[in-house]
């Protein structure tokens, strides 16, 4: 039988995913056209991932609710409302051997434009783990023994400024290139944004049946944070922008 060791990294991450899963986020999904998405990325030579990430962002001026950060207060846990999305995005890397999945922050999403989105998620994916300008704590943190990553995570869950620096506001996560549908990211964040695959499908326009490309979305929540009315019109209005093409509003 091959045995192989349960890496830092790996550590890190079962950890992570320990403490996120008490926190048991809802799970939402929907269905939104891409036509619009489609023409303004072949048009711009942009990603689906840096427009839909700026979308999101953007949903932040309508829904507040959604950046917000649930952190200790005085003698009593309270909701903060930061002024910026940081925007923590899902990106695979491969070191020694090992596939894992990081999750660096685009800071102040809201208030940058789709190209320098898109110019910092292609230096995401370019950097190598161990260059990372925030490496050398992130070494140290893989080092250390598990129960004690759960600890300092606990800790970095009930203080808004650790969280906002360590987790980011918003999550973000797109998995459509490998022929995901749906799927629900388990992150700590408010509000998480899954983004699944664009399929050719049948939609009845007007009593008429025509093809369309279909993407879909997901969105999970922290119900200690926002109920389900709530997150429901934030994804409802995630998908109307995607079909009217409002991207850099």
């Amino acid at each position: 039988m091959k045995r192989i060791g349960y890496s830092g990294v790996r550590s890190t991450i079962g950890e992570y995913v320990h403490l996120v899963s008490r926190i048991a986020p809802i799970f939402i999904t929907a269905d939104a056209r891409a036509d619009q998405l489609k023409a303004y990325c072949l048009k711009h030579r942009l990603s689906y991932s840096s427009v839909l990430i700026k979308t999101a962002a953007n949903l932040k001026h309508r829904y507040p609710i959604m950046n917000a950060v649930l952190g200790r207060g005085f003698l009593r846990k309270k909701i903060f409302f930061p002024d910026d999305v940081d925007m923590a995005v899902a990106v695979e890397k491969t070191e020694n051997g090992e596939i894992f999945v990081t999750t660096p922050i685009i800071r102040s999403a809201d208030k940058k434009s789709v190209d320098e989105i898109a110019a910092e998620l292609k230096g995401m994916a370019r950097t190598p783990f161990k260059e990372r300008s925030d490496i050398k704590p992130i070494l140290f943190f893989n080092l250390l023994p598990s129960f004690m990553k759960y600890f300092i995570f606990r800790i970095i869950g009930q203080n808004q400024r650790l969280f906002r620096k360590f987790f980011g506001t918003v999550g973000f996560s797109n998995l459509g290139a490998l022929g995901v549908m749906n799927f629900f990211p388990l992150w700590p964040q408010s509000v998480t944004f899954g983004i699944g695959s664009v399929e050719e499908k049948a939609v009845v326009v007007d009593g008429s049946i025509e093809t369309a490309p279909i993407l879909h979305i997901s969105l999970g929540f922290n119900h200690r944070v926002l109920d389900g009315g709530v997150a429901a019109r934030i994804l409802g209005e995630f998908k109307r922008m995607i079909e009217s093409g409002e991207f850099e509003s």
